[in-house]
């Protein structure tokens, strides 16, 4: 149940454990992690195969991690560039706050890796998804297709190392550590702001599917 929403070097970022109640797979879902959210801080994640509970779309294949993880925290540490360490919720995680500022300055330095990604999808077989796209596309079948392809990695070593490795690698501002089980972790790196909600205000930052605005007004509009 130890999450980190890592904002990287310039955004802010959100550390919690322990989580006091957590839903998964289910129907209902929605109404259970709304119920979360409405008690406080709520982590967690809602994968693409869940589609099938809310929208009239297949159920996916089965894979080892859960459709939904929903985990409602009492509370959590908070860092931000210019404001440090701070916290929410509970009193206890203030105390906590400097153990763990400590505990990083004596992490010792990962070891690269070793292992090499596995491809499930030839070049061949995604360029030829590509041009099944682009004739969707041309003919108004649909507007967006994300197309993607799980890359396997064996022998990676641990998933907190090989998570420092990958930040090591890439700091994007929208990164998160997951564990879910002993046996399980979910690692998120992404430089793409999906939805952000300030109040009553709902900002998205898409990368995929947008086009750059227009210095001229008439054009900016068409």
């Amino acid at each position: 149940g130890s999450v980190w929403l890592d904002g990287g070097a310039t955004s802010r970022s959100v550390i919690a454990w322990s989580p006091n109640s957590v839903t998964t797979d289910g129907h209902d879902w929605v109404h259970r992690g709304r119920a979360l959210s409405a008690r406080g801080c709520c982590i967690g994640y809602i994968g693409f195969g869940a589609g099938h509970r809310v929208a009239p779309v297949p159920a996916e294949a089965s894979t080892p991690e859960p459709e939904v993880w929903l985990a409602h925290y009492d509370s959590a540490l908070t860092w931000s560039p210019g404001g440090g360490w701070g916290t929410i919720g509970q009193a206890r995680s203030a105390d906590a706050a400097d153990l763990l500022a400590r505990a990083v300055e004596l992490a010792p330095p990962v070891a690269a890796s070793t292992s090499g990604p596995r491809h499930t999808t030839s070049r061949q077989a995604y360029e030829a998804g590509v041009r099944q796209i682009v004739e969707w596309t041309d003919a108004g079948d649909c507007y967006q297709v994300n197309l993607t392809r799980p890359v396997f990695v064996e022998n990676a070593g641990a998933p907190w190392p090989a998570y420092r490795r990958l930040r090591g690698a890439s700091d994007a501002e929208h990164g998160a550590f997951l564990r879910l089980r002993e046996d399980l972790s979910i690692l998120s790196n992404s430089p793409e702001l999906l939805l952000e909600a300030q109040g009553r205000r709902v900002v998205s930052s898409p990368i995929k599917g947008t086009r750059p605005r227009h210095e001229d007004p008439v054009q900016d509009e068409q």
